[in-house]
């Protein structure tokens, strides 16, 4: 879905031989988080790690591969705990949001833009399509029923492709951010220093605003399917291919 940073296979004097596929995305989606909790631990005991005058060769290399490996847990750690967690239980997903308005008065008010509905016409037509295939449900069913029929799309796919990887990149910067906030404010009451006290404060801000960025293109995934549902048309019998992850 995406362009992959190397070719899919290179020669050899053999033949050619498989490469991985990592992605842009792949790397910086799981760099960035996890180079953000190692920072914080280092400049919350002082042990230079990375704020060093000299690092070397092997130094880099070490916390590069350590940062993406820590980055990786903080995807699938993200995930329980702010998608299912908070966004499951009380947000709720966009796929239900979409349709329904939230009968909570102040998560609409404090996560309007997340609440918001799609338009009526929009929200009918899709409706009317998925009622003749048998969906009379809005969320996840419906959900997996459109993906299953606008799949076969490839530059909408690209489009989702890009939103899925904005979406996981600030979900799990958000999680490293919160975790990191609370490193240094711990560290600011155990050292007695005010440093840490600001630096866990710019932790604690940026958190929020990478989660509200994770929720804006969590949303704009499932308004981008949804409205190309609407304008497709589709042909076949009630049961689609509706194997995708979210």
């Amino acid at each position: 879905m995406t362009k992959n940073l190397v070719p899919e296979t290179v020669k050899t004097l053999g033949g050619e031989m498989p490469k991985v596929p990592f992605s842009a995305y792949d790397v910086f989606g799981c760099l960035i988080p996890g180079f953000i909790l190692i920072a914080a631990v280092d400049f919350a005991v002082g042990k230079h790690w990375l704020f060093t005058d000299n690092p070397g060769v092997v130094l880099i290399f070490f916390w590069t591969i350590t940062a993406y490996i820590i980055g990786q847990i903080l995807s699938g750690a993200s995930y329980s705990a702010l998608e299912k967690g908070i966004v499951g239980r009380w947000l709720r997903k966009p796929s239900v949001n979409l349709f329904n308005r939230h009968p909570n008065y102040w998560i609409r008010l404090v996560f309007s833009g997340y609440c918001k509905l799609l338009p009526n016409k929009i929200r009918s037509e899709v409706r009317q399509k998925a009622k003749t295939r048998g969906i009379t449900k809005s969320g996840e069913v419906l959900f997996l029923h459109a993906f299953g029929k606008v799949k076969q799309q490839p530059d909408l796919m690209a489009r989702l492709a890009t939103f899925l990887y904005l979406y996981g990149f600030c979900r799990a910067t958000s999680l490293a951010l919160i975790l990191a906030a609370l490193i240094l404010l711990i560290a600011s009451v155990i050292h007695y220093t005010l440093d840490k006290t600001m630096w866990g404060l710019i932790a604690v801000a940026a958190a929020v605003g990478m989660f509200y960025r994770y929720l804006m293109f969590y949303r704009l995934y499932s308004q981008e399917l949804f409205m190309t549902y609407a304008e497709l048309p589709l042909a076949g019998g009630p049961n689609g291919n509706q194997n995708t992850r979210r």
